[in-house]
């Protein structure tokens, strides 16, 4: 099997292509993400250069996902539905997470919105366009023109 990196990865296709070999090898298929920090941990493991293993760096970097996460899970009550409360954009060339009543307000933000997930949908659709059972969700995105 040939592995690629998909957008945005902290490593090239070359890089990824060898991770996928070395997970292929070494789990058969089928891996767990303790099987694989524990198979990246000596520092002769092809993969230990993709970890951070200094404890300080790694806990910096923990917390700042689980403060995305966090915002990621707040929902607020609109027209009695269920509504993501903050959104990811740019203001000024610096992420920043907005609250879903000011991007409403603003054609920049929202627009931004819109576009990130018109993205999600065309990465959906590449991911699952080989499942038969998905064709017409995967016909129906491929006609949304943004």
């Amino acid at each position: 099997m040939k592995y690629k990196a998909k957008a945005h990865a902290h490593f090239t296709n070359a890089d990824a292509n060898k991770i996928g070999h070395f997970l292929d090898h070494t789990f058969g298929g089928k891996c767990t993400p303790d099987q694989i920090v524990k198979s990246a941990s000596p520092p002769s493991s092809p993969i230990h250069r993709y970890f951070d293993w200094d404890n300080t760096i790694a806990a910096s970097k923990w917390r700042l996902h689980q403060a995305r996460n966090m915002i990621d899970c707040l929902v607020t009550i609109i027209d009695e539905k269920p509504v993501k409360a903050f959104h990811s954009v740019y203001i000024k060339k610096e992420r920043a997470y907005v609250r879903v009543d000011k991007i409403k307000a603003s054609k920049d933000l929202w627009q931004q919105v819109v576009e990130n997930a018109y993205q999600e949908l065309l990465g959906w659709k590449k991911r699952y366009e080989t499942y038969k059972a998905f064709a017409p969700v995967v016909k129906a995105i491929a006609k949304i023109k943004i």
